[in-house]
């Protein structure tokens, strides 16, 4: 955040720590004039409860500048899903940018491994040996990570697009939860620069789709870092043995040889989307621009159903 990584820090009941952490997240009179707020140093306290969990942001005086509570869910994803999303809340009741945060605490109950992160057991919220911390720090850091990455991404769209604004055909493909990020591209291209494309499951591509496969016939595939890598693969090689050139949207450190590799950040399954998403974007913006199409006003298209 802001540049650097976030300390994040875990604890339970028995820890000192603990009852500090409960004292910042509970009721305080909150100072009224933000620009009293000189200091630029936040601490972000969290209470994860059985019930709630709340989400205090206090200043280096330990002032309450923010709260915010939500229904605790049950899961690891989910608990790791409330907590980034009672932290970033905090932050904004106080008008505060989360990147700014020095530090996040987490009072967790169950049996826990601090210097790890670990949430060893946690029964009533479905968790068991899950990195917590690992888990959060990586929902906390996407936005800047993001920004980070989004000048990169803008220029390798820019290059791809220029490659391949004259085909006039594309296939997208994509396994598990890419599935539904290669209809998005798909979608977003034919939307934007008026070029047929088709979205399709990577593993259903022998039912009739593989057969439109040539040079003319360019193929977008999703081979991030997950489970599914090696099928996905697999069917990049049938689109090569049919002299089909494809972009491959990946992750550093894979195996694969395409004609345009797009290499972004590896992150887990359920936030991969995050990153690859605006990729898929930017190359259907930077084709439409490419042909001079207005991207701000697609051609056919309403924001609204007027008629059925």
């Amino acid at each position: 955040m802001n540049g650097q990584k976030v300390r994040f820090s875990l604890f339970t009941g028995t820890d000192p720590d603990y009852n500090q952490s409960k004292r910042s997240i509970a009721p305080h009179v909150m100072g009224d004039n933000r620009e009293d707020r000189v200091m630029d140093v936040y601490y972000i306290g969290i209470d994860l409860g059985g019930t709630n969990v709340a989400a205090g942001l206090t200043d280096e005086t330990g002032r309450l500048l923010g709260k915010f509570s939500r229904p605790t869910p049950r899961g690891a994803e989910a608990v790791a899903d409330a907590i980034a999303q009672a932290a970033r809340e905090a932050c904004r009741a106080a008008g505060i940018a989360p990147e700014t945060a020095r530090s996040v605490g987490v009072a967790s109950p169950g049996s826990i491994d601090p210097a790890a992160g670990v949430v060893e057991h946690a029964f009533n919220l479905g968790l068991d040996h899950v990195s917590l911390a690992q888990l959060v720090e990586e929902r906390l850091s996407l936005p800047a990570l993001l920004e980070s990455q989004l000048p990169g991404m803008h220029d390798k769209a820019r290059e791809l697009s220029r490659k391949y604004a004259q085909a006039r055909n594309f296939f997208y493909l994509g396994r598990g939860h890419c599935f539904p990020l290669a209809l998005e591209g798909a979608l977003k291209l034919k939307e934007l620069s008026y070029i047929h494309a088709e979205g399709y499951a990577a593993g259903e591509m022998k039912h009739g789709p593989i057969a439109l496969i040539d040079p003319a016939f360019p193929t977008f595939a999703l081979a991030l870092d997950d489970a599914l890598f090696p099928k996905v693969k697999s069917n990049i090689v049938e689109v090569q043995a049919r002299q089909g050139k494809v972009i491959a949207l990946t992750n550093p450190g894979l195996d694969l040889a395409v004609d345009d590799p797009w290499i972004i950040p590896a992150l887990p399954a359920p936030l991969a989307g995050f990153m690859a998403l605006p990729a898929l974007q930017l190359f259907s913006y930077e084709t439409a621009d490419y042909l001079g199409k207005d991207v701000d006003q697609p051609r056919n298209l309403a924001k609204s159903v007027t008629v059925e």
